[in-house]
């Protein structure tokens, strides 16, 4: 049977959800498994995604069902919406990937690929430097370029050991005029979108946030449980500054039996200053009827290396978050902080064709000068090897590398693939120098 491809902008009729956008919407579902949710909550996904910009595309089949026959439905589906991504030094515009999928009756058609591509050519042609998404599976995106960009890590902070924050940390963020204040946490909304943008400002790997994921974080609506009430046992705290609201913890007892301990979940954590950072995590400490808590954060030991009891932390996994590809390679380059200076040409293997070329690096108090070789060629062309031109750059060490390699050393560095041989070529050690970070790069949410 044909299968229509077909493209949704408009996901509304009035207040409510077109057909289209429900039947799309039931599918991106199913392919995870999940509750599509009451017309109500579906309703307020389509209102959301009509905020966001978010553009569904993909393939449907006539149904054959006699219940619905001749219906289209959908088998694949990609949705993508525009954004901005923090690199380093400052934001680039960011094509967001979401909503990935195809029906288990119709894989290994090349479906994915039908999609991924004329996405990812799309997105460069109206000038989006990366795309980004969060993966389900993590061995799907490479072969398009994407790389692991954050990563994630679950933590246990055990109350009943009274660890504090070292009394050096306290001392250095207390502020006279700050203060803490509990509200129902739907009621940190108005905070959101400031506190957002001030932490896409300030962390690599931190995509700005839409407001249906604050809305979601903070317990504002509970689309998962099929309510658009807010969920009245999720708690808040506001700190705030001498100049306003600096940062905010949401929070809420994980359901459990009289017997066990007490298991509090950190559901949502804003926090544009240090100094909110720290008294957030002092107001969390003092909790009384709470055994232990769990939240995520970057991977490293950032809380515990500021506790007075450092064992009090333990990690309970570690995962990919954040998945990235490059489309614009000196404008992502230029984007970040370098810890090195130096002079590197990089030869970048694209399997897309892309950014397939060779790219000349030139660092200098820590900022970067790129300049891509003038027999480059172009992004339709289908050239997924680069070439070498000796009179290019003469004398600068080369490095060679794939795409998913160059997006990942942005945000995580190459020292690894570089000792291993990934990255290849004499500049390889150079590279691994000049991609190091010195902070874990972090993406705060799933899209």
């Amino acid at each position: 049977m044909a299968l229509i491809p077909f493209e949704h902008r408009d996901h509304l009729d009035g207040d409510r959800a077109r057909p289209e956008y429900v039947r799309a919407h039931r599918r991106i579902h199913a392919a995870f498994y999940l509750d599509p949710g009451t017309p109500e909550t579906i309703d307020w996904h389509a209102r959301a995604d009509q905020e966001n910009g978010l553009v569904l595309r993909g393939f449907a089949e006539a149904s054959a069902l006699p219940h619905a026959a001749g219906e289209e439905l959908p088998v694949a589906t990609i949705g993508c919406y525009p954004s901005t991504l923090q690199v380093g030094t400052r934001p680039v515009p960011t094509w967001m990937v979401t909503a990935v999928g195809v029906a288990p009756t119709h894989r290994r058609r090349g479906l994915l690929r039908a999609m991924m591509g004329p996405e990812l050519a799309e997105a460069q042609e109206r000038g989006h430097a990366l795309a980004a998404l969060t993966a389900s599976e993590a061995t799907i995106y490479g072969r398009f370029g994407f790389g692991v960009s954050s990563r994630v890590a679950t933590h246990r902070l055990d109350l009943t050991r009274r660890p504090r924050i070292l009394p050096a940390v306290s001392a250095a963020a207390r502020c006279p005029e700050a203060s803490v204040h509990e509200l129902p946490a739907a009621d940190l909304m108005p905070y959101a979108a400031e506190l957002a943008e001030a932490l896409a400002r300030g962390r690599a790997g931190q995509p700005l946030r839409t407001r249906s994921v604050s809305e979601g974080r903070l317990g504002a609506v509970d689309p998962e449980g099929n309510s658009l009430d807010p969920v009245r046992t999720r708690l808040g705290y506001l700190y705030l500054g001498p100049e306003g609201p600096e940062g905010y913890a949401a929070i809420q007892r994980r359901p459990g039996g009289e017997e066990g301990p007490s298991v509090m979940e950190v559901k949502d954590f804003q926090a544009g200053t240090d100094r909110a950072r720290i008294g957030l995590w002092e107001h969390l400490l003092s909790l009384d009827l709470v055994d232990r808590i769990e939240f995520e954060d970057a991977p490293g030991r950032e809380l515990a290396d500021l506790l007075t009891d450092p064992r009090a932390v333990t990690l309970l996994r570690d995962e990919d978050r954040l998945w990235t590809r490059i489309l614009d390679v000196p404008r992502v380059l230029e984007s970040r902080e370098y810890p090195a200076d130096g002079r590197l040409a990089l030869l970048v293997d694209d399997p897309a064709g892309l950014i397939t070329g060779a790219y000349e690096l030139e660092v200098s108090g820590g900022r970067a000068a790129v300049r891509p070789a003038p027999s480059n060629p172009g992004p339709g062309e289908g050239a997924v090897e680069a070439q070498d031109d000796a009179a290019w750059a003469p004398g600068v060490p080369r490095a060679r590398l794939s795409a998913d390699l160059l997006a990942t050393a942005v945000f995580r560095g190459c020292a690894t693939q570089a000792r291993f041989g990934a990255v290849g070529g004499r500049g390889a050690g150079l590279a691994a120098r000049l991609f190091a970070v010195g902070r874990e790069p972090y993406c705060d949410f799933m899209f």
